[in-house]
């Protein structure tokens, strides 16, 4: 669920998107458009909503009414959360997901969309078939996901990362691993920093593109959060974590007493 001032928005599996009264939990109003939404992929500034619309669109809303403020055709869908910063909505799109026909050689596409009115600003195709929600630090933005090699991987699969400016998606580099899907992406002044299918947290030096870090979580990682330059994340093994981002030393470990 995604809390808005007074608003919780939520989107069932199946079901329309909800906006429920933060204090009461009454609905306020609900979006259900025949194709359906995408059950994870929106976002707000506050003001909008910003939903993928299982037809290859995004949609902003208003987030008091649920009004259509604007509609999109992007060409191809919006599974997982856009990023709306600074009035511009960045939509990551994909060939591999969900109720889609898997194209592995689908080159999917990062959208910069203004956020009031939904003009494009700029799209940049990738040679990825899926990307996940971007992060940003400074004028600097970070888009990975999955790509198609036919060599095989034993756990993992093959993952890149771009590093884009973001006013005029210009590339900077490229990081390449066999990490898998990554789940989150974070970035400090000086570390973008993400987890995958592997479980690995990385820490990658956005001056060079390469490897700072490694640090094994010990199981399972669904995903983790950053402040500041400290993410913390938990893991199947009962433990919660804080590590430095930019170097992957361990601050704190706390141990769940009841498991």
């Amino acid at each position: 669920p995604l809390i808005v001032d007074e608003t919780v928005i939520l989107a069932p599996s199946g079901a329309p998107l909800l906006a429920l009264d933060l204090e009461t939990g009454a609905a306020k109003w609900t979006f259900a458009p025949p194709e359906g939404v995408w059950d994870r992929a929106y976002a707000s500034d506050g003001k909008r909503v910003f939903v993928g619309v299982k037809n290859k669109t995004i949609v902003a809303l208003d987030i008091s009414n649920g009004k259509m403020i604007w509609q999109k055709d992007l060409g191809i869908n919006v599974q997982v959360p856009p990023l709306v910063d600074d009035g511009i909505v960045y939509a990551s799109t994909a060939f591999v997901g969900p109720e889609l026909k898997p194209n592995v050689d689908g080159r999917a596409k990062l959208f910069a969309l203004d956020a009031k009115t939904g003009g494009q600003l700029w799209e940049v195709a990738t040679d990825n078939y899926i990307l996940q929600t971007p992060a940003i630090s400074g004028d600097m933005l970070y888009i990975g996901g999955n790509f198609y090699d036919p060599t095989p991987i034993d756990e993992g699969g093959h993952t890149r990362i771009y590093a884009l400016n973001r006013n005029d998606a210009s590339l900077k580099w490229i990081y390449e691993s066999e990490d898998g899907f990554p789940k989150r992406l974070y970035a400090t002044d000086e570390t973008l920093v993400f987890v995958a299918y592997q479980d690995y947290m990385n820490g990658v030096d956005i001056a060079t593109g390469e490897l700072r870090w490694r640090y094994d979580t010990g199981n399972w990682t669904p995903s983790f959060l950053g402040a500041g330059d400290v993410v913390y994340f938990s893991s199947a093994n009962t433990q919660v974590f804080a590590l430095d981002a930019n170097t992957g030393e361990s601050i704190w470990l706390f141990d769940i007493p009841e498991g």
